[in-house]
């Protein structure tokens, strides 16, 4: 995945990610899709 966002919101980098994987794992579940590597996804949301 790549996004490409302003330098302006550069300290909120990570909570931007955070937010991306939820809403990816969150449409994923909801769409009923399976996850390639669901560990990765059971990781993020520690």
């Amino acid at each position: 995945m790549f996004i490409a966002l302003s330098t302006e919101v550069a300290s909120d980098y990570h909570a931007i990610e955070r937010t991306l994987v939820q809403s990816c794992v969150q449409v994923a579940n909801e769409n009923k899709w399976s996850i390639a590597f669901p560990q990765l996804a059971i990781h993020n949301m520690v």
